[in-house]
């Protein structure tokens, strides 16, 4: 287009540079950067943000850092979108410390920080076991007169469950509900997955149990995390009538579900019934984890099995897994 004489400008050239970071092609992103200040038009915020988030997407953080401090000694006013690139992406690079030093850095120059830029900062501390710091943020949100969405709330309570925190979850729990927000299934996925964990077993059956009372529907995801729980209990006929009872409400089964069955079946040395439910998980085109599969090759490697299955148990086991072999950690 400029080849040809028209000229474009500076919206136009946005887009432009925006379409070209979002499909991996920084570098020609950048060169139109170049002909666009050639052409006499001024990159403004915008041009900058989309140059950042393309380097941010390459996983390029330092170009990405070196185009901010270009913006901010240039003149050019970083906006609450280009915090947001920046702290997004070092928390999901657990770099935790440079992304709070930028949150800092906004409120120096006045910037409001939006829900998203907290939310993304309490997960990012949670994953890295920083509750108290998550907390402190809730508290500052808070005492600035922002409240929390769902989004954010889920967020949080994940933390919380993930890092063994279960009583401040289930105070949370009940904010959010005194705050008129109506818990959903994921939610209650998240619940039950830590009370499980915790071995708080039949407060665990309660919340499920009790979610189609509140009008929810139970997901694979729910009946995983409480047949997980069961079977970790020993309780493997509850996990067993929970597993059946799944393709009744029209819940099918995935590969964590067989799996996790299996896997009980095997601690509790009822290696027929395993067998004859990897048939099963095999013929629906379910792999067999990693953590079953070292299940199973403990008992080849034993020989304290009949020959017969045995042999069947050889049919799951992947060629070249077996002793020497570094497998992956438990799924669930």
């Amino acid at each position: 287009m400029i080849r040809n004489g028209i000229s474009l400008n500076v919206i136009t050239f946005n887009i432009l540079v925006n379409a070209l970071c979002k499909q991996g092609m920084v570098t020609k992103a950048h060169e139109l950067l170049e002909m666009m200040i050639q052409a006499g038009k001024n990159p403004d915020i915008f041009t900058y943000n989309a140059l950042m988030d393309g380097y941010c997407l390459m996983g390029q953080m330092d170009k990405a850092m070196n185009l901010f401090d270009f913006v901010v000694n240039s003149g050019h006013e970083p906006s609450v979108v280009t915090y947001f690139l920046l702290i997004n992406v070092y928390c999901k690079r657990f770099r935790i410390d440079e992304a709070m030093q930028l949150f800092g850095d906004m409120h120096h120059k006045g910037l409001k920080p939006t829900i998203g830029i907290y939310g993304t900062l309490i997960d990012g501390l949670c994953k890295v076991g920083r509750v108290m710091a998550a907390q402190n943020l809730v508290n500052e949100m808070q005492s600035h007169g922002q409240s929390l969405d769902i989004i954010t709330y889920k967020v949080f309570l994940d933390g919380l469950c993930k890092n063994n925190c279960l009583d401040e979850a289930m105070k949370l729990f009940h904010s959010m509900q005194s705050s008129g927000f109506d818990p959903d299934t994921q939610i209650f996925n998240i619940l039950i997955d830590e009370m499980c964990r915790s071995g708080k077993l039949k407060a665990a059956m309660d919340i499920f149990h009790g979610i189609p009372v509140n009008g929810l529907s139970l997901n694979v995801k729910t009946y995983n995390n409480m047949i997980n729980g069961l079977c970790k209990e020993g309780m493997l006929s509850e996990a067993n009538e929970l597993f059946l009872q799944m393709e009744e409400k029209c819940c099918l089964p995935d590969a964590f579900t067989f799996n996790i069955i299996v896997r009980g079946l095997l601690h509790k040395n009822e290696i027929l019934k395993a067998v004859q439910l990897l048939g099963k998980m095999v013929d629906r085109g379910f792999a067999v984890h990693d953590y079953t599969v070292s299940m199973l090759l403990a008992l080849v490697e034993s020989g304290g099995q009949d020959h017969e299955i045995l042999e069947i148990i050889r049919k799951f086991v992947p060629k070249g897994k077996g002793k020497g072999v570094v497998l992956n950690a438990e799924p669930m």
